[in-house]
């Protein structure tokens, strides 16, 4: 997964990196959608996954893909 920040990190997206292993292992090559520390969406594509939040929250999802293979953080 490659995962970049122009800013100061929010604590989905550290919370992206801490548990990118375990996110590796239950979601490989998925995208993601994070909120509050908790997976509130997965799916094949970003289409998809924004479908399945789009009512769940009034917060702003962060998206993730999970790659297949090994991860790369910037």
């Amino acid at each position: 997964m490659e995962i970049t920040s122009h800013s100061m990190p929010s604590k989905e997206f550290l919370w992206l990196q801490e548990h990118y292993k375990e996110l590796h292992n239950k979601y490989p090559g998925k995208i993601v959608a994070v909120v509050d520390n908790k997976i509130i969406g997965v799916g094949d594509t970003l289409v998809d996954v924004r479908r399945q939040t789009r009512n769940l929250t009034d917060r702003k999802p962060l998206f993730g893909r999970i790659r297949k293979k090994r991860a790369m953080i910037l």
